[in-house]
């Protein structure tokens, strides 16, 4: 009733029942209602001018539900009940810049960056505290059986799936087998919320707290810029953070930058046909190419950096995106520090031109992340690599018919310029099997001969013993799962990637799908799969289709494999935002790797380096070919 009366504009009608709700509320011991009633009261200040006293009712309405959330043991649960909450955390970010506004540098926009860190990827923030101690220690034997069954029986499950969408079947069919997955998968969560409320390890173990500002700002190198983005209704905002200064800027709502974003991305993502112009999965031709990308990064651009100041001294900008902001490559975004852009000169700058670009789900996860580097026991081996791997019983590898090499698939190879020449209908095969899926929704997946190739040229450059290539039935889960890996600074996975933004823990990569005989065998690798795995590695590279996308829950970000992977154990993943092209990423990561191991730059500058040597080339100009793969977690 308050927030009626409030939106009709009777704010003393609205006040009083708020007050009314406040006492039932908190004579009902009904706290989730206390801080709704709290924010109606915070909002009704705003609205009367009465910024401090709307600040102290939010305060109250935050700390509510900060104490709410750190009950919940269910990790599920607990990331649910963030996204609910979040007109909270939204109001609370436009109230503190609003007083910035009205009354400068009294540190009210440094408590906004604060408290938009306190909203972004906090469950992230608790798995990877949580994955520095075995919490299953000290759990009741039974509830860590009854875990492990689940397990078993959700595999299964999975993998009864994974195989119905590769053959004819009924919708419902398809129905039944996700319906008995999905129930198999909250079971497992309650399961886990269990144990996590009987182990007196975990009872014991601190919730990580985000950052102030200036244990950020303690993160940062100079030359090192943060942008931590954070899109609201009618605004939304942007702090720009060094190891010295913190400077903040009010940017267009929700409203408008959401719709230029996706448009970049479609712009960006789309497949390129034969003849080079980009098209639809059906092949008609689309407005788009490289003109048509740089016209919409331009205006993205306008609205996200123009405002910013000292884009012109960073060597490096670390992104913290927010929404739809967490789909788009910033490298590609025409730099508005740049002296050209500024004459308005027919050749655009892209901050990859001047910048290294690293992404982060938060500020906060680089303190975690660097805390458990410096626990990190050094690795024995390089680089491991898994690639080319048999998904169909069809294949000639299949019943000894040995290793058939990409010019035996078909594909004309020729070094041209150090770069690899293959003929159109190759070139436009994707690591995905979205791409080459009927409408019947089954599952078919075409080898990727380009990924041999990308193979052979990393483990080319490593010393002699201290790489793994795992190649054909050798590309297979049992390899991907196996602890051996740990000894490998290095992980490359080089095969096709399922997304499930519904269900992330449903997404995963595939390995070999037969064995040498042609029979059947598990060969996918969810995330569940993934958080189970125990890793050592500096970078795990995930070379396959939209690896670096999810499901994007308010206040958490892209869930999916990347995290995954930072749970397993490593500090820096790179992954694609969308179907990436085989040939061209093949030439992409053997440059990567060139930069990695033989001119001895970081990743992030190694991959900076890679992107723009493929730009350089008019085969692969267009960012669809390069600018697809980001760098997430450390950069040093």
């Amino acid at each position: 009733m308050g927030d009626a009366y409030l939106s009709l504009g009777d704010r003393d009608e609205a006040r009083d029942y708020f007050q009314r709700a406040l006492v039932r509320s908190q004579q009902a011991s009904a706290p989730s209602i206390e801080a709704t009633t709290l924010l109606g009261v915070a909002r009704l200040e705003q609205g009367l001018g009465n910024l401090p006293e709307a600040q102290v009712q939010i305060e109250k309405c935050v700390g509510i539900l900060e104490q709410l959330r750190g009950n919940i043991k269910n990790r599920e649960l607990r990331r649910a009940y963030l996204s609910t909450v979040q007109p909270a955390y939204e109001f609370y970010i436009d109230l503190l810049m609003a007083r910035e506004k009205q009354t400068p540098n009294q540190g009210y926009s440094s408590k906004a960056l604060e408290v938009a860190e306190r909203d972004r990827a906090r469950t992230l923030l608790d798995i990877l505290s949580e994955a520095q101690v075995d919490i299953r220690r000290d759990v009741d034997p039974n509830l860590l059986e009854r875990e492990r069954n689940l397990q078993r029986q959700i595999q299964v499950k999975s993998d009864e799936e994974f195989r119905l969408k590769g053959r004819e079947h009924t919708v419902k069919q398809l129905a039944d087998v996700q319906h008995q997955l999905e129930s198999l998968l909250v079971e497992h969560d309650a399961v886990q919320g269990e144990f996590r409320a009987s182990s007196s390890k975990y009872a014991a173990l601190p919730q990580p707290q985000p950052l102030g500002v200036s244990e950020i700002q303690g993160l940062l190198d100079p030359g090192t810029l943060l942008l931590e983005y954070s899109l609201g209704t009618s605004h939304s905002f942007v702090w720009a953070v060094t190891h010295t200064t913190v400077s903040s800027f009010a940017l267009p709502g929700r409203s408008e930058i959401e719709p230029a974003a996706k448009r970049l991305y479609a712009c960006l993502a789309r497949r390129k046909g034969a003849t080079g112009e980009a098209t639809e999965s059906g092949g008609t031709e689309v407005a788009g190419g490289v003109a048509g990308c740089k016209q919409a990064a331009k205006q993205l651009s306008a609205w996200l950096l123009e405002p910013v100041s000292g884009l012109a001294e960073a060597k490096r900008l670390v992104i913290v995106a927010d929404g739809v902001l967490q789909y788009i490559p910033f490298g590609v975004l025409s730099d508005p520090a740049a002296p050209n852009n500024r004459t308005h000169s027919e050749h655009v700058a892209v901050l990859l031109d001047s910048h290294e670009i690293v992404n982060l789900p938060s500020a906060s996860v680089l303190s975690v992340i660097r805390h458990e580097d410096e626990g990190r026991a050094p690795t024995a081996k390089l680089v491991a690599v898994l690639a080319d791997p048999v998904v169909d019983s069809a294949d000639p590898r299949v019943n000894g018919g040995g290793k058939v090499h990409a010019s035996a698939a078909g594909v004309q190879r020729a070094r041209v310029d150090d770069t690899l020449s293959v003929d159109p209908p190759t070139s436009q095969m994707s690591r995905s099997a979205s791409d080459v899926r009927p409408s019947k929704d089954i599952l078919r997946f075409e080898r990727l001969p380009f990924t041999r190739e990308e193979a052979a040229s990393i483990i080319a450059m490593a010393d002699a013993n201290s790489g793994l290539e795992a190649l054909d039935f050798r590309a297979s889960r049992a390899t991907a799962t196996d602890a051996a890996l740990a000894q490998y600074r290095m992980i490359h996975f080089a095969t096709h990637g399922l997304l499930d933004s519904e269900h992330p823990e449903l997404s995963g990569l595939v390995f070999s799908l037969v064995d040498q005989s042609g029979r059947p065998m598990n060969g996918f690798l969810d995330l569940e799969d993934i958080y189970n795995l125990k890793l050592n590695a500096d970078l795990v590279v995930l070379s396959a289709c939209e690896t670096g996308l999810g499901k994007d829950i308010k206040g958490e970000g892209l869930v999916g494999l990347t995290r995954g992977f930072m749970y397993a154990g490593t500090s820096r993943v790179v992954a694609s935002l969308w179907k990436v092209d085989d040939v061209a990423t093949a030439e992409l990561m053997k440059r990567f790797y060139r930069f990695m191991l033989q001119d001895r730059l970081a990743p992030a500058a190694a991959l900076r380096e890679a992107q723009l040597r493929m730009a350089t080339q008019k085969r692969w100009a267009d960012p669809y070919y390069w600018a697809g793969f980001v760098i997430q977690g450390e950069w040093r």
